[in-house]
């Protein structure tokens, strides 16, 4: 049977992915501390610019101002973050993806993700090291 799901191609579309991805992570019991422990100071006010990131990385929008290294980084001062915080946060952002659609945006996001993932870890490592 073919699936019903479309590919990523709108705002829109990130705006559900991401609504749906920080509900499943904040309910989750290994990294929902990070946005309800007020790790994040306002959750509301970072979905926005979170969308704006995806957006402009997936649809050339530039949309998105900002370091999300130096802010993870800082982040990472507050509440340090494991491996396993990033394997969960990957594999939530798959599980939602796969869950709304499929195509090769969606693919892309999930790889664009996976790739960030590794270099935020790299970079949080070298910080605490520093």
């Amino acid at each position: 049977m073919k699936s019903t799901k479309k590919d990523i191609s709108s705002r829109h579309h990130m705006e559900e992915i991401v609504h749906k991805f920080y509900k499943l992570a904040m309910e989750d019991k290994l990294i929902g501390g990070f946005f309800t422990e007020d790790v994040i100071p306002d959750l509301n006010l970072h979905l926005p610019v979170i969308i704006n990131f995806w957006d402009s990385l997936l649809f050339d929008t530039n949309t998105y101002k900002g370091n999300p290294m130096i802010k993870h980084i800082v982040l990472n001062r507050r509440k340090p973050m494991q491996p396993e915080h990033f394997t969960r946060w990957l594999k939530l952002w798959h599980q939602t993806i796969d869950s709304l659609y499929i195509g090769p945006v969606a693919e892309n996001a999930k790889e664009r993700a996976t790739q960030i993932g590794i270099l935020m870890q790299h970079k949080i490592k070298i910080d605490t090291h520093i």
